[in-house]
């Protein structure tokens, strides 16, 4: 959670709809005015809710479609907990 007070995104309901495009406008909307679902950095609410997603939202979704863009590059540049140098 952020320091300033800011709630993170309440992505409960996202379990429960059968609508993907009903997730991507609300998340679209509230990734408007921000760069991640809770506070200043990635976090694990942005991990699950980018699990959640079957697959980038459309084009015109532009913030929630930079946002998954922005998960998935963070993805590729962190290590699996299963590739450890020994």
């Amino acid at each position: 959670m952020s320091s300033s007070g800011e709630l993170a995104f309440d992505y409960g309901f996202l379990l429960h709809t059968s609508e993907e495009a009903t997730a991507t406008v609300a998340l679209n909307e509230y990734l408007s005015s921000r760069s991640y679902l809770a506070g200043f950095s990635p976090s694990r609410v942005d991990q699950e809710v980018f699990e959640l997603l079957h697959r980038p939202p459309a084009p015109q979704h532009v913030h929630a479609l930079r946002w998954y863009r922005h998960i998935a590059a963070l993805q590729r540049d962190t290590p699996s907990p299963d590739s450890s140098s020994e």
